[in-house]
């Protein structure tokens, strides 16, 4: 996939198509689905995608909208077969899903690592998300609401959510699907629209 990118992008600016064929279909996919789809292989992060760059508390605050039931940003997927998707945009929050409920969360200095491995693994081996080399402990940092006042979902990490864990299971998050039916025998649309969610370098998402 990488290669394939690679390719195009140095071609961009000699490749002029008239008109794409794309349908772009919502779905309302809950939390628990879309960290099975990546479990499962079934949602892969594409070669020209950056690396997970999120710290744990900005990640931390993903997770404490998706409990309270605060509206997240949209998901951009493409369909590049059936049951076979790749990340256009949302990168951070689907990963950030994912390693709060391994509970773990990835070390900056391994994280170019990591992503060698998920790619050429498609998941992450129990015993690499196990080695604190790799990995430190996934604990919610959430600052305080009002002096003096902890947030009460402070330290907690997936298992000990308690009566929380099942809203945060089933919390629904928007997902726009983009397949593209002409021109065949290319993606070159996901490329397309990758550049326009991100121009000029900031990621469409959330915060």
């Amino acid at each position: 996939m990488a290669e394939w990118f690679d390719d195009y992008a140095d071609e961009e600016d000699e490749l002029q198509i008239d008109e794409y064929d794309i349908t772009a279909t919502p779905n309302d996919f809950n939390v628990s689905t879309l960290f099975n789809f990546i479990e499962s292989g079934a949602v892969r992060i594409p070669g020209f995608q950056r690396n997970f760059v999120w710290d744990q508390v900005r990640a931390s605050k993903l997770i404490e909208s998706l409990i309270l039931g605060i509206p997240v940003p949209q998901l951009f997927l493409y369909e590049q077969a059936r049951n076979r998707f790749l990340v256009i945009d949302g990168q951070q929050r689907l990963m950030s899903i994912y390693y709060f409920i391994k509970r773990r969360f990835p070390r900056k200095e391994k994280r170019v690592e990591i992503r060698a491995i998920f790619d050429r693994e498609g998941k992450i081996p129990d015993e690499v998300l196990h080695d604190d080399e790799y990995f430190d402990d996934f604990k919610l940092k959430l600052s305080e609401k009002l002096p003096n006042q902890t947030n009460k979902f402070h330290g907690l990490n997936y298992s000990t959510l308690g009566d929380y864990k099942t809203q945060f299971d089933l919390r629904p998050i928007r997902n726009i699907i983009v397949k593209q039916n002409s021109p065949a025998g290319d993606d070159s649309s996901m490329y397309e629209v990758f550049n326009r969610l991100n121009t000029g370098g900031i990621e469409f998402g959330f915060p």
